[in-house]
Parts: structure tokens; C-alpha cells; sequence
């Protein structure tokens, strides 16, 4: 099976992106271990009381706590049970008793509306729970005391892949919101999300996984965009850390080491099914292939393409990466006679190609690979006669409980809907970020530990039905078994993408 510093300043931690949850200007938000708790007209909703303090529903919050809950009415007190721990509240005083202690408080539980209201840091706080508020969103997040395990987020929030960095972390948020804790060998542990940004940059990537490494993550998961995973593997390997990959599709993330899997097709697979496609859909003869110099996954993937394609029958050229003005590459498409232009580039360089493309008039299809499902390019080619073709790996409609959960998650929280682009449409990458997620649960279960040892030797037997098909690691270099890659065509009048067909190479 499986066998690379620059001084920077890597921002790590819960904080660098809000995990979601947050609430409008005029309410107040609830969530325990990640899990936003949902109120109604029917339940009542949280307020501030007149002492500053957060009063909540007691039934919906005490048993979203996981308490058993009961109302002796002759003594009108509110009663909760939990793991040993009984909680009186009697109604209209300062105090409450927990285990026959009286503990007393700075406001009182009160009933309005004929619904029983207690003060929420002090009923939680004696179940042993940790509560903290957010006074710029008006949130009350709770944590319930459990044993905490980390998972590294190791992503680009910034540089030339911070858009598309951004959405596969939603996916991870979303999974961690809906699934915060994890069951291993007959321990519940807080699964606690710690964060770096790579700035899709290779030298600063080394720091980043540093960074993770010394928060104690067990696993990591990312990145988006391959140079990064490339070149912080060896630094996560030497402190014996696995990693998932998401979306990182270049062969050398996993070749020749044991630490990094990944739950994602290779170029080696897709840039041939491009290839396929161009010949069997266009009968093209002739290509143009535009990467960004140094760039392993861009780089990668057009060589794969033009090997499978016919080398002899392409154009091949490399950007630098300060390159703004993409007029010339255009015109050599065109000069060259091309019967397509092949681009797998990052979504902000590939909005600046498709506006030269409409510029310029091309009538060529332009085919990428994953980078390109996402809505920065629905955007940029919006009401374009262009023909943009993209391999991905989920299409939305997929897996329509995911779809309906992540929509109404980003539309109920405006950090996330601006981490997405400014809408809800769901990109592949939230989906794979999802899948990486439960995957990384799933070896946590089945290693029955946290220690991160443990964790590489069962990650490479580890098998999960994901939202994006069925997930298992080869034996070679812990890569998943992938045969099959969904092709979209932009729809640049509907402003979304639309299935053309899924194909393999053969």
C-alpha cells in the first residue's frame, strides 16, 4: 500500500467560518452540538428577558438536550432528567435544584403565552453542558459536555481556489451540523471541526497542515485543488495523521505514501472520459489545451486529456498564474482550427476565459473537468451562446433528501448562502464534502479509537454508501473505486446545470 516551510500566519480554529446556525437581526437561535434547534408558533421561541437573559421553550430545548422532561402542576415546577441528574425549576423564582441542591440564579422561569419558559444557561450548565452567546447573532450555542474529537479541515478559504474551497466546506458544515457527535467503542464523542486555510497556495499548505497537526486532529480531510494536497502530504504523513481527500484528483496525492486516501475519481479516469466525449459527441479532431503553469491539477489533467485524445492532434499551452487577459489563448484556439477548447482550470480563471470566449465569438464547445461545476461559471456564462461542457462528480437531483436539507440549511443562514456564491445551488463539491465527512465518522467507528494510527489502518477497509454512489478504498493507494463521472452541459439562458450523461472510459 501507500508510503514536504514558510513563516506565515494560518487563522485555525471554529471562528475562521462560522459553521452556520445563525439567526435574523430580531431572533434568537438555539443550537446544541451543532444542531440548530427549530422553534414555532406551536413551541413558543426564545426571547431575552428583562434581566438580559435568554429564556427558552423548556420542553423543545430540554429534550433536543436528550433530557427526560415532566410538569408537576400541584407544585408548578418543571422537572428534567438526565444521565443521574434531576433539575427542578420551580416557576416564578430565582433558583432551581439540581440533585436537592438549590442553586440560585439572576432571573426567574416564568409561563407566557401558557408555555413554560426556563433561563437556558443555568438549567444546561447543571447538566455539566458549556453555553456561550453570540451577541452579534443572538445565538445560544451549547455544547453538552461530551468528549471532544477533531477533525482537520484543511481548505483553501482564499487564493484562486477560495470559491470552490469554500462550497466543499459546506458540505463538511452541513454533515457536522446534522451528525456532531460519533459513537466509538461505546463512547459519544463532540465531533469539534478545526480549520485551516491554505490559501491555495503550496508553500503556505505546509503550515496549514502543521497548524492542524498540533491542534490534535485524529483526520483531516481536503483539499480542493491538488497542489496543496501534494504538497502537504508528507508534513501530515511524518505526524501520522490520514487524511481524506475531497475533490483532489491529480494521482500523486496518494501515490507512494499510506496516510492519504481520497473519495474522489482520478485526472487519470476523467481527463480519458473528456477525451471520449469530445470525439463521440463533437467528432472533434483537433484540440486546444489551456492549463495555468504549475499547476499540478490543471497541468495533470490536460496531459491526460491530450494522451487520450491523441497528442498529435492538440494544441497545448500554459499560462502564468498572474495572467488576467486570456485574449490571446482565445485566438489561438481558434487559429488553431480547434474542434474544442479544453481548459480544467480554477473557477475565477475560468470566468476570465469564458468572457474572452464570448468576446470573442468561439462556436467551439469548451470542456472542463470538476473545477467547473459551480456556480461562478453559470454566472460568468449567463446569457452567452457558449457551449460549456463539465465532468462532476454529484448532480443536483441526486439524492433529493441531501438536495432539500443543504438548500434550506444555506437559505436559513447568510454566511453560507455567501460561501456558496449567493444562491443555493448545490454544488458537486458540497456534496463530496458531505460524503468525506461521514466517511471519516464511519472510521471512527469502525477502528472502535480516536488515535489517529487507528484510524489509517481502518480507513482502508472502511466502506460507506455515500449521496455521491458507493465509497471503498482500493489496496494500491487507498484511491475509491470510481468507473463512472457525470457530464453537465451549462445552461446559459436557465442559469443552471443540466445532466447530459454519465460515462465511463470504455
Amino acid at each position: 500500500m501507500k508510503n514536504r516551510i514558510l513563516s506565515t500566519v494560518i487563522i485555525i480554529g471554529l471562528l475562521l467560518l462560522p459553521i452556520g446556525f445563525t439567526s435574523a437581526a430580531d431572533t434568537v437561535s438555539v443550537s446544541i452540538d451543532g444542531n440548530l434547534i427549530e422553534f414555532s408558533q406551536a413551541t413558543g421561541q426564545p426571547f431575552i428577558d428583562e434581566n438580559n437573559r435568554t429564556q427558552v421553550p423548556f420542553r423543545q430545548v430540554l429534550e433536543a438536550f436528550g433530557a427526560a422532561v415532566d410538569w408537576d402542576s400541584a407544585a408548578k415546577t418543571a422537572i428534567a432528567e438526565k444521565d443521574g441528574v434531576t433539575v427542578k425549576v420551580p416557576i416564578g423564582t430565582d433558583y432551581i435544584y439540581k440533585n436537592g441542591t438549590k442553586i440560585t440564579n439572576d432571573t426567574t422561569s416564568l409561563i407566557k403565552d401558557s408555555r413554560t419558559y426556563l433561563p437556558i444557561r443555568i438549567v444546561l450548565e447543571a447538566f455539566g453542558a458549556d453555553v456561550d452567546w453570540d451577541a452579534g447573532t443572538k445565538a445560544v450555542v451549547v455544547r453538552s459536555g461530551l468528549p471532544v474529537v477533531k477533525i482537520g479541515v484543511f481548505e483553501p478559504f482564499s487564493g484562486y481556489n477560495g470559491a470552490g474551497g469554500r462550497q466543499e466546506v459546506l458540505g463538511i458544515q452541513y454533515a457536522n451540523g446534522e451528525t456532531p457527535t460519533v459513537d466509538v467503542a461505546g463512547t459519544t464523542y463532540r465531533v469539534e471541526l478545526v480549520y485551516a486555510d491554505n490559501q491555495s497556495n503550496s508553500f503556505i499548505a505546509l503550515s496549514a497542515a502543521k497548524a492542524l497537526a498540533s491542534a490534535g486532529c485524529s483526520v483531516v480531510l481536503g483539499s480542493y485543488g491538488s497542489s496543496v494536497s501534494i504538497a502537504a502530504s508528507d508534513e501530515f504523513g511524518e505526524a501520522g495523521i490520514p487524511v481524506i481527500g475531497v475533490s483532489c484528483t491529480n494521482p500523486q496525492v496518494t501515490e507512494g505514501n499510506s496516510h492519504y486516501f481520497r473519495i474522489c475519481y482520478l485526472d487519470s479516469f476523467q481527463g480519458p472520459v473528456l477525451a471520449r466525449f469530445a470525439k463521440n459527441q463533437f467528432n472533434a479532431k483537433k484540440a486546444y489545451c489551456l492549463a495555468r503553469l504549475g499547476d499540478d491539477y490543471s497541468v495533470g489533467l490536460c496531459s491526460y486529456f491530450m494522451a487520450a485524445f491523441g497528442e498529435e492532434n492538440c494544441r497545448y499551452e500554459a499560462f502564468p498564474s498572474s495572467t488576467s487577459d486570456f485574449s490571446a489563448y482565445v485566438a489561438n484556439a481558434k487559429s488553431f482550427g480547434s474542434d474544442v477548447l479544453f481548459s480544467p482550470v480554477s473557477t475565477e480563471v475560468a470566468a476570465l476565459v469564458i468572457n474572452q470566449a464570448a468576446a470573442q465569438d468561439l462556436e467551439i464547445p469548451l470542456l472542463a473537468g470538476d473545477t467547473w461545476d459551480s456556480n461562478v461559471i453559470l454566472n460568468a456564462a449567463r446569457d452567452t451562446d457558449l457551449r460549456i461542457y463539465a465532468t462532476t462528480f454529484y448532480h443536483e437531483g441526486g439524492d433529493t433528501v441531501f438536495d432539500s436539507g443543504v438548500k434550506s440549511w444555506i437559505n436559513s443562514d447568510p454566511v453560507a448562502r455567501m460561501n456558496n456564491g449567493g444562491d443555493d445551488k448545490i454544488a458537486a463539491v458540497s456534496a463530496m464534502g458531505y460524503d468525506a465527512y461521514n466517511v471519516a465518522l464511519e472510521a471512527f467507528r469502525k477502528a472502535g479509537t480516536t488515535d489517529p494510527a487507528g484510524l489509517m489502518a481502518a480507513l482502508s477497509s472502511v466502506q460507506y454508501e455515500g449521496i455521491t454512489g458507493s465509497i471503498d478504498f482500493d489496496d494500491v493507494n487507498g484511491d475509491a473505486r470510481r468507473d463512472v463521472a457525470f457530464i453537465i452541459v451549462c445552461d446559459t439562458k436557465a442559469g443552471e446545470w443540466k445532466l447530459v450523461k454519465q460515462q465511463g472510459i470504455d
